[in-house]
């Protein structure tokens, strides 16, 4: 029975990856997917492979807004992008559209969503569709083009891509670009692990959130900060000091190391009386946080993903998902 089985799936696999080669079937398959269940999602990205041609692709947000990106020929980071959302991480698609919609109903004029280390701008999605305020910081130009592009193709307008680092000091730092562009960093002990791959290195400028961001110091303002700048936490932190001062903004940030490099950014959130969540998947009950130890040296966390709230506001908001 099992061999059975895994001849239905080969058999199966083989017959979509030659159907969505013709346009029409990739539009179906496109349809498909983007409202099939996660369990359908995990075994298709194990088999499928994208067509190496010119495709528009509808990505349908967790909100019900469709953005249209386009997977090009020769460039697989964009089918990436394109098949990424659904898949990826659903916690982070359901924490954004929970915070997109606090911020725009209750701030609608006075909020901005700032992603730093946008990569491929998948996690600014939700807050363009709702034509929220956006700042996204990324050096590398061959991802902008393609997130310049997407903003166009959706009309979207309500944002600024900056070419900037964001660090602890407004000066030049040396950059350094991963091949997959997913692991490019200014820390250059991370650059030089064995799992990275550096095909250039630029010195770029860098700037102090505190800097972009000083009009905001000292206002009413709200923000959410979106952070995953591969090891270079603690500074860009430390150079957004007088705004998480001033407006208390929620956070959150990727950390891959733990240790005492999360134990110095644990302890320096808590001091500014921030509540810490480490993000998960969804369950079943779309629990998908809890909340992180004061000791984090021996935890074992399952996730790089860390929600950092001090709004009390924000703080009820998301008490039903905690588990």
């Amino acid at each position: 029975m099992q061999r059975i089985r895994t001849l239905l799936r080969i058999t199966f696999f083989y017959t979509l990856n030659n159907l969505i080669k013709i346009k029409p079937f990739m539009v179906l398959f496109n349809y498909v997917y983007e409202r099939a269940p996660f369990s359908f999602l995990e075994m298709v990205n194990r088999h499928i492979k994208i067509p190496n041609k010119q495709f528009d692709w509808k990505i349908k947000l967790y909100n019900g807004k469709n953005v249209v990106t386009r997977i090009r020929k020769n460039n697989v980071k964009t089918a990436h992008v394109a098949l990424g959302y659904q898949w990826h991480d659903r916690g982070l698609n359901l924490l954004e559209n929970i915070m997109v919609n606090f911020l725009n109903e209750n701030y609608r004029n006075n909020s901005v969503f700032i992603d730093c280390g946008a990569n491929m701008g998948m996690r600014s999605l939700t807050a363009l569709s709702k034509n929220m305020k956006v700042v996204m910081f990324e050096p590398n130009d061959e991802t902008n083009q393609i997130n310049l592009e997407r903003c166009r193709m959706n009309n979207f307008t309500n944002y600024e891509l900056l070419t900037f680092g964001v660090s602890d000091k407004d000066e030049q730092k040396k950059f350094y670009f991963d091949s997959s562009s997913y692991l490019s960093t200014l820390n250059a002990d991370i650059a030089g692990e064995d799992n990275i791959k550096i095909t250039n290195v630029m010195t770029i400028e860098v700037r102090k959130l505190d800097t972009i961001f000083s009009n905001l110091i000292g206002t009413n303002s709200k923000a959410y900060i979106k952070m995953d700048i591969e090891g270079h936490e603690i500074e860009a932190l430390s150079g957004a000091d007088e705004l998480i001062d001033s407006i208390s903004p929620t956070l959150m940030v990727e950390i891959n190391e733990k240790k005492e490099h999360i134990q110095l950014i644990f302890n320096r959130m808590r001091n500014k009386g921030y509540s810490i969540f480490e993000k998960s998947d969804p369950d079943e009950f779309n629990k998908f946080l809890t909340e992180c130890p004061v000791n984090v040296l021996e935890n074992k966390f399952i996730s790089n993903d860390f929600l950092f709230i001090k709004d009390v506001e924000i703080l009820s908001l998301i008490k039903p998902y905690i588990n």
